[in-house]
């Protein structure tokens, strides 16, 4: 789980880490980590592999929720409002393509 939250750094160690593996976890990566824990531990043993995959990604997917915070998208040009974006998500799902960007 320690790849959620990698510093930069400029450094390389032989041929085990590269310079996105070096550094400390800062406060929202401990914060991710313990709630990946405590999201697993409350899972039951599934005993089919779809459902445990559904349990994995579930899981990973909620404690994301919590503590990553939403960063609000930002329009790239002037003219584009937040109106104009909501109403371009409303078309996008109603084509058919539900994927949020």
């Amino acid at each position: 789980m320690g790849d959620f939250n990698a510093k930069v750094g400029t450094d390389k160690v032989d041929d085990i880490v590269g310079k996105h593996g070096l550094g400390i976890r800062n406060e929202r990566g401990k914060k991710y980590q313990i709630s990946v824990q405590n999201k697993f531990e409350t899972l039951g043993d599934a005993e089919e592999v779809e459902q445990q995959w559904e349990n994995f990604k579930s899981a990973i997917m909620e404690a994301a929720t919590e503590v990553i915070p939403k960063v609000k998208r930002k329009a790239k040009q002037k003219w584009m409002t937040e109106e104009i974006l909501n109403l371009m998500e409303e078309r996008r799902c109603a084509k058919g393509n539900k994927e949020k960007i």
